[in-house]
């Protein structure tokens, strides 16, 4: 895809997003914030909707390895998985290598896209992300990972995330 067409898709990408939060123009209040983490907390309550490319997590997202809970961690998942499919779905493409990095950093990894090279498909092993031509697209594993961390959680992802083609590798 030639830049302009990139450029194209994000606009349109970005004028969407714009969009719908003010169509959606509401304060968060801190408070029910605090009250939402604590119903997950306990395991209670309904499904909650959340777009990871225009909502706070509704739980904090934080690593095991950095102190967090096993709902912290897995929120930290749902999170990053979650905007890159987001990503993919309004781009109608891959996603570059700072849209990872901010999306990382956003979903509780504290280096951003340094820490997310696990969830890169290489040879020979499974992995949720596929790279091709420097962009980068949640594969069918990383959807189904998705789904399922989100269900367990209660967690209803708001916003396209439908799958979108991935370029073949070259070979």
């Amino acid at each position: 895809m030639n830049e302009i067409a990139r450029l194209t898709n994000a606009l349109a990408a970005a004028a969407r997003a714009f969009l719908r939060v003010l169509d959606d123009r509401h304060e968060v209040d801190r408070s029910a914030q605090e009250s939402t983490q604590q119903v997950f907390a306990s395991g209670a309550g309904s499904q909650t909707e959340y777009d990871p490319l225009l909502n706070e997590p509704p739980i904090t997202p934080r690593l095991k390895q950095h102190g967090g809970s096993e709902r912290e961690d897995k929120m930290v998942t749902v999170a990053f998985l979650g905007a890159v499919a987001r990503l993919n779905a309004e781009l109608g493409t891959g996603a570059t290598a700072k849209d990872i990095h901010r999306a990382a950093l956003r979903a509780g990894y504290p280096r951003g896209g340094q820490d997310v090279v696990g969830w890169v498909i290489r040879p020979g092993r499974r992995g949720a992300i596929e790279v091709r031509d420097d962009l980068r697209y949640l594969g069918d594993e990383g959807h189904k990972w998705l789904r399922a961390e989100a269900a367990n959680m209660g967690i209803v992802i708001k916003g396209d995330i439908t799958p979108i083609p991935i370029p073949l590798a070259d070979s």
